[in-house]
């Protein structure tokens, strides 16, 4: 008899810290080391698990891992795939999930669940990534943010959901949040699985990279024309320049963040310019996000930094 560990998502956890306008470790660049040579990528919790039932036998899990050759961007991506063991006479296929919350799993009823995520007051209108699939049968992956407000129960403001069977090439994805209020949220979380939840099917196969919010500001007023953001050269080894599609109308601000959303450096930007340099010999070497706000519009550009 072969059962699916099944998976219920509860969203139960009270939270402390300032708000976070980005998702930490957005391109999984960044591993450690959780033992029984298993790895989970920094600021996300995973599917990952050693089981240890005594004399009943121990069983690993290693359903998430870093992909060092096949990516979008940086060097690394992240792989989700379900793994099946022969648990007590039965087998077992776990799925390849992650969160920015917690998973959790009890093995004597086969049931893992998702609780919490991280402190967030921003709304942003859509979630952003790559993703490469390949489905088992009429199998389907799960890439999707929930937005919160505890007001004495947890309610759900906002949610995007990515649902998708095979693709063969490095796809970009971007997904729109849809609200149900307009009040600031608290916390958010996103989840990405391998498998349909309700039907979790061995073989599937997700890769996933650089993840993004997106933020997009929403008026009365006619919105202006999207100008895009280029970065040259890219990788960048003292200073790269940035290059608009077209004049910036407004006086702009530009925020520089590292891989785990740390903002390393600020600047401004004056009204009318097509281009500016910005000098990058003080950052170490590393993966950076560049933001630059004018008006109503909002770039963002990947900067690669070399040495």
């Amino acid at each position: 008899m072969k059962k699916s560990i099944t998976l219920f998502f509860a969203f139960i956890t009270s939270f402390a810290g300032i708000a976070q306008e980005q998702i930490a470790n957005p391109d999984f660049e960044n591993w450690s080391d959780i033992g029984n040579s298993m790895m989970n990528p920094d600021s996300w919790d995973t599917s990952n698990d050693y089981i240890d039932l005594g004399f009943l036998g121990q069983y690993s899990f290693h359903t998430v891992q870093a992909d060092d050759a096949d990516y979008m961007y940086g060097s690394k991506s992240m792989r989700l795939e379900c793994v099946t063991q022969s648990v007590v006479g039965t087998d077992a296929t776990m799925p390849g999930v992650a969160t920015l919350g917690t998973f959790e799993l009890d093995m004597t009823t086969q049931q893992g669940g998702i609780e919490g995520g991280i402190p967030f007051t921003s709304r942003p209108s859509h979630l952003r990534g790559y993703y490469k699939y390949t489905a088992s049968g009429a199998d389907s992956c799960f890439i999707g943010i929930g937005i919160f407000l505890n007001n004495g129960v947890r309610d759900t403001i906002g949610q995007a959901l990515l649902k998708s069977s095979t693709v063969t090439d490095w796809t970009l994805f971007e997904v729109p949040v849809e609200y149900t209020s307009q009040e600031t949220p608290d916390s958010m979380n996103v989840i990405i699985m391998n498998t349909d939840p309700e039907n979790i099917m061995d073989g599937s196969v997700l890769l996933v990279d650089s993840l993004s919010l997106v933020y997009q500001t929403v008026g009365m007023d006619k919105p202006s024309e999207k100008i895009n953001l280029g970065l040259y050269p890219n990788p960048a080894v003292t200073y790269t320049t940035i290059g608009f599609s077209d004049a910036i109308q407004d006086e702009a601000e530009g925020v520089v963040y590292n891989s785990i959303v740390k903002v390393v450096k600020q600047f401004s930007l004056n009204a009318g310019i097509r281009s500016a340099r910005l000098m990058v010999s003080d950052l170490p070497e590393g993966i950076y996000l560049v933001e630059i706000v004018s008006g109503e519009n909002r770039m963002v550009n990947k900067l690669f930094i070399t040495r």
